[in-house]
């Protein structure tokens, strides 16, 4: 061991009150396109990848389901972000949206839902990879084993988006909180 003595100690991960990040991710692969207008395969510079098309009326989506891992530090909150690229360089918005349920164990999931939505203007971005935070869920009194069922759409049918052509995505995921690696019992930290 390089420039170590034998008896020390590795330094831990998280230390104290350290916070650090990580995703929790959901490739295209992953989710679920199905329903009334979903998203559908487009191939992007040879590669496979879902694309939301502009349509005045049907706003394209799909769907997926997250459990916060036992790592997630309790009661933050989380930040939903896309990663996605415009079909041309248009001076033009697109519009996302989320729809969300977000409840812990034994919390009812038939509350009602929530959305959010975010305009992004994309003036000379056509084929560049974006990051798109859409929104930062408020955490309090969240658990790990949480559930959050969503719902990604593109908002095409409100007069904010009037991008006329694909936008495509490649993946989305939540940016969460870390306050230690894991929990100290199956279901509670």
């Amino acid at each position: 061991m390089l420039g170590s003595k034998a008896h020390e100690k590795p330094a831990t991960l998280i230390r104290g009150e350290d916070v650090v990040w990580d995703d929790l991710r959901f490739p295209v692969s992953n989710v679920r396109i199905t329903g009334t207008n979903p998203a559908s395969w487009e191939v992007f510079n040879g590669f496979q990848v879902l694309g939301f098309e502009a349509q005045a009326v049907n706003d394209e989506q799909i769907y997926f389901l997250a459990q916060l891992p036992h790592s997630y530090k309790h009661g933050s909150n989380i930040k939903f972000h896309v990663h996605w690229s415009p079909e041309t360089d248009d001076n033009a918005t697109v519009r996302w949206g989320l729809e969300y349920v977000w409840a812990n164990i034994n919390d009812s999931l038939s509350a009602s839902s929530t959305t959010v939505y975010k305009d992004v203007n994309i003036e000379n971005n056509g084929g560049d990879h974006l990051i798109t935070t859409i929104a930062e869920i408020d955490g309090s009194n969240k658990t790990l084993s949480s559930m959050l069922l969503c719902r990604l759409f593109r908002n095409s049918s409100h007069a904010n988006d009037n991008f006329d052509d694909i936008a495509y995505l490649f993946e989305a995921d939540f940016h969460f909180q870390i306050d230690q690696l894991g929990s100290r019992q199956e279901f509670i930290k």
